[in-house]
């Protein structure tokens, strides 16, 4: 007897013949029974999937390119065929050649009459070969982009294959890209393949909670046609997203936002666009387009036993995955403030229930709180010269800590105990529930810093008084490996930063992928022919930069501007710090031999600013943090990149944890952390300026201290001729824009 699966109480879907005469029988959530030919024989196993085949026919997925012709394990056009025996469902062996050939055979057949000036490129033909020999393996590839790959293209044309049953989650780590992806990247595949139909997800950040709306009491300051806007938004919005709302400052949006949804009891339930949203989203089954923070939860979700966001998927594919790491830590993060655990408490306390079980222990835990923060700011390090600075683990520090986690859990305790009190009263018992979830969340995180305190750090940082402490995983690579790498799905990580000259050891070591034998490795080459293509400027007398000199930022502001007069604007400005930016921004918009439009990020969305650089075309951009990937300007607009510095990580606390336990384990963490997170930033910055064939320009970084590492950056970078001379330069970039002009 063929029995359910124990994990999702589904039957398998696919039959693999193994050793012998024996069968593995495997559910689409990946789970795998085997069975002995004495317990089944051919007959049974041949009758039992030929039902599957005719229900698979019956609800056939979205993504599955022929209807009529629903292959039992893969879907490529010459291996469709009907169930005829057994034999099928064995494992079909790909040569590289063959699945090249059937790439090619898409990006000829349907990519190429659809897009103007498509150039066949190798790197991304083999980049999309490998990508569907993990889809159909269910293997875990890391895969870097080369230059000017197009590495959506490549991860999007296998999709289209359908090489996977069930959801595809593609998840980045930039709002940038995410919605390249969603808006332009599959909305191409749309009108090629019917079956692509991708589903944009979001967090609850970005929509409106409507009983918030009604109970909000905007201050005088907002403009009365903004109320109206919103008024006519609000009654003919399906969802309530933010992206379809009039424009109006983050301040304003986080009034009326959802904030904490109290679902049945919410006047406005029946009719919450936000909630509708979660239904489509938990329903989708085709492709979902997600941001690393929202994957990340899904997995703590299903960590803790509760439904995901979406469906099981059948693949996810992880782009930008050199930023997975740090969206990962965030979210298992906890922060903790005297003012934030009050207003927790003083919320429970506010319910007649809990405050009469749990009452006395209110004090007691300010008591404790007041205790705690007392002694975090004996043991913070630098405190006064840092935003966030290291609090010590101490033994001190943490005997505090775990007098406040046994605190809260007798708090979180007495709350559930008051949940028991509740008999037959629905509303009042989820209420309850509600309340509790997150004192039992920071108990949780309490507990599992001061029992592991090696394996997290601490950052302070103050903020009107209040000092907010953040516990924080040192290693994310226990979680990762524990909810995902052990998914039985294919798995792919790309970006066009995630190796040092093509080795895999630092994004192995950070995500916990050195010792899985799934992994399988490919690092592209650039598409981009010709060393002509990129004129380095890398001048050695400009002043070393420091932290708070000024003297660097007067000097890179002065070079910049000159630079800016080689190219006639068309640049983009990347900075380390957003306090650079500012000052040099100043300082180029005071001159008066500068006529071209200068662009700063946060003067406007990243959509705007970025849309008026592209239709600006002599325009300038000065930005910093995600500016520095994700940005995809194809064309004379952006024809040259500007670094201030050469982006080593700042010494947050997290990069001195990691620095101490580096040099602790006997290792010199240069190269293990602060050169490697160096040179994939660089990367990065780099990477923005050729996007495709036809794209040219100059890439200038103003750190004289590059002479020292000129080695790892040269091999870091795509190849060109290097200039320290300002006139050699110019002479350069004059001659080549001359031979693209005359075409």
């Amino acid at each position: 007897m063929i029995r359910n699966c124990p994990d999702c109480n589904k039957l398998p879907l696919k039959c693999v013949k193994t050793i012998g005469s024996n069968f593995d029988l495997i559910c689409e959530c990946g789970y795998k029974r085997r069975y002995l030919s004495t317990e089944l024989s051919l007959v049974e196993i041949n009758r039992y999937m030929s039902q599957v085949e005719r229900l698979k026919r019956a609800e056939l997925d979205l993504l599955t390119p022929e209807p009529k012709k629903t292959p039992a394990l893969i879907s490529i056009p010459e291996y469709n065929h009907e169930i005829q025996s057994l034999d099928v469902f064995e494992p079909v062996s790909f040569s590289r050649a063959s699945l090249i050939k059937q790439i090619k055979n898409v990006f000829n057949s349907k990519v190429k009459p659809n897009l103007r000036n498509y150039i066949e490129r190798p790197g991304q033909i083999e980049l999309s070969s490998r990508i569907a020999e993990a889809l159909k393996k269910d293997s875990i590839l890391l895969a870097e982009a080369g230059v000017g790959t197009g590495k959506s293209f490549s991860y999007l044309v296998p999709i289209t294959m359908g090489l996977v049953r069930g959801p595809i989650v593609i998840s980045t780590k930039t709002i940038i890209l995410q919605d390249q992806l969603y808006r332009k990247d599959t909305r191409f595949f749309i009108k090629l393949s019917p079956h692509i139909l991708p589903f944009l997800a979001k967090g609850q950040y970005h929509f409106l909670c409507k009983d918030r709306y009604r109970k909000a009491t905007f201050p005088k300051s907002v403009n009365k046609e903004i109320i109206k806007m919103l008024d006519n938004w609000v009654q003919k919005n399906t969802y309530g997203d933010r992206s379809d709302a009039p424009s109006m400052n983050d301040e304003l949006w986080e009034s009326i936002n959802v904030e904490d949804c109290s679902r049945k009891e919410c006047n406005y339930f029946d009719s919450c666009g936000f909630i509708r949203y979660k239904e489509s989203r938990r329903n989708w089954n085709n492709i979902i387009i997600c941001n690393h923070d929202l994957l990340v939860v899904d997995l703590m979700l299903r960590a803790r036993g509760e439904n995901g966001l979406w469906k099981m998927p059948g693949a996810i594919i992880i782009d930008e995955a050199h930023g997975l790491a740090d969206s990962c830590r965030q979210e298992l993060s906890q922060e903790i403030s005297i003012h934030a655990i009050e207003k927790l408490l003083k919320k429970a306390s506010k319910n007649k229930l809990i405050a009469s079980v749990v009452d006395s222990n209110f004090g007691k835990i300010q008591m404790i709180l007041s205790d705690f923060f007392t002694c975090v700011q004996k043991y913070a390090k630098h405190i006064n010269e840092n935003p966030r600075f290291l609090i010590a683990n101490s033994n001190e520090i943490i005997e505090k800590g775990t007098h406040l986690a046994e605190g809260i859990a007798r708090v979180a305790s007495q709350m559930d105990l008051a949940s028991g009190l509740v008999h037959e009263d629905e509303k009042m018992d989820r209420e309850i529930e509600r309340l509790t979830r997150p004192i039992e969340l920071l108990r949780e995180k309490l507990f599992q810093w001061t029992q592991n305190p090696n394996d997290y750090f601490l950052a302070g940082q103050f903020q009107n008084k209040d000092i907010i402490i953040t516990i924080a995983p040192v290693s994310v690579s226990p979680f990762l490996s524990k909810h995902l790498w052990i998914q039985k799905i294919p798995l792919i990580l790309t970006s066009g930063t995630i190796s040092v000259e093509g080795d895999f050891s630092f994004i192995k070591n950070e995500l916990g992928l050195s010792n899985n034998w799934r992994v399988t490795e490919y690092a592209g080459q650039t598409s981009l022919t010709g060393e002509e293509k990129v004129g380095y400027y890398f001048p050695w007398d400009l002043p070393k930069p420091k932290k708070d000199q000024d003297d660097f930022t007067e000097a890179a502001a002065a070079r910049i501007a000159e630079l800016l007069k080689i190219t006639n604007g068309r640049a983009l400005v990347l900075f380390t710090s957003h306090d650079r930016m500012e000052k040099v921004f100043c300082h180029l918009y005071r001159r008066n031999d500068l006529p071209w439009t200068i662009l700063k990020q946060g003067q406007d969305s990243v959509k705007n600013l970025l849309n008026q650089f592209r239709d600006e075309e002599t325009s300038i951009l000065l930005a910093t943090g995600s500016f520095w990937e994700g940005v995809d300007i194809v064309g004379p607009s952006l024809s040259m990149v500007i670094m201030d510095k050469l982006p080593f990580p700042s010494p947050d606390p997290l990069i001195k944890t990691l620095v101490r336990r580096e040099k602790e384990a006997g290792r010199k963490p240069l190269d293990t952390v602060i050169f490697p997170e160096m040179l994939l930033r660089l990367k990065q910055g780099a990477g923005r300026l050729l996007r495709n064939e036809d794209d040219w320009g100059i890439i200038s970084v103003l750190d004289v201290r590059i002479a020292n590492y000129h080695q790892l950056v040269n091999k870091a970078l795509p190849p060109g001729v290097f200039f320290d001379d300002l006139t050699k330069l110019k002479k350069w970039y004059e001659g080549k824009r001359k031979s693209f002009l005359a075409g």
